[in-house]
C-alpha cells in the first residue's frame, strides 16, 4: 500500500487555486483614464493578489511534491507515484480540445448573458465522452495488462 498516495495530483489541486478569482467580491470602484483606457485599480491590484497566490500555493505544493513525498515513500512506491503522475498528465489530451473550445467561445461573455443550455449540453458531451474513455482504458487494462506483485 503506498503511504500518504493523494487521489488527484498536488499540481491540479494548485492549478484549481486559480478558480479562486470566480469566488471573489466585485468591488465598485472609480474607473482612471490611463492611456486611453479605463482601468479599474482595485479590480487590476485584487487580479494580481490571486494570480501571486494560486501561483504561491502552486509553489508550496510542487516542493511538498518534490521534497516531502519522497522521504515518506519508500523506492517502489515512488516509481509507482511517479508513474502515476506520468499518467495523470497525459490526461488533458482526451478531452481533444473541448475544454478550449468552450473557454474560446464563452471567455468574454458575462455570466448572466451565456447560453446556459449550450454550456450544460457541452458539459454533459465532455463527462460523457471521458467516462468512455476512462472505461475503454480500464477494460483494456484488464484484458491486455498484468498486475505486479508489490512487496511492501
Amino acid at each position: 500500500m503506498i503511504k500518504g498516495l493523494f487521489v488527484v495530483s498536488l499540481t491540479q489541486i494548485g492549478k484549481l487555486s486559480v478558480l479562486l478569482a470566480l469566488l471573489k467580491p466585485k468591488w465598485e470602484t472609480r474607473r482612471v483614464l490611463v492611456g486611453g483606457l479605463s482601468v479599474n485599480g482595485r479590480a487590476i491590484i485584487s487580479n494580481m493578489f490571486t494570480a501571486f497566490f494560486a501561483q504561491g500555493v502552486s509553489l508550496l505544493l510542487s516542493i511538498l511534491q518534490s521534497l516531502i513525498i519522497p522521504k515518506m515513500l519508500g523506492v517502489t512506491q515512488f516509481g509507482y507515484w511517479q508513474l502515476y503522475l506520468f499518467y495523470v498528465s497525459y490526461v488533458g489530451f482526451f478531452h481533444l480540445g473541448l475544454s478550449s473550445g468552450i473557454y474560446l467561445k464563452m471567455g468574454g461573455v458575462p455570466r448572466d448573458e451565456m447560453d446556459k443550455g449550450s454550456v450544460k449540453s457541452q458539459f454533459v458531451f465532455g463527462v460523457t465522452y471521458q467516462t468512455i474513455m476512462a472505461l475503454v482504458i480500464i477494460a483494456a487494462s484488464y484484458l491486455f495488462g498484468s498486475v505486479p506483485s508489490v512487496n511492501s
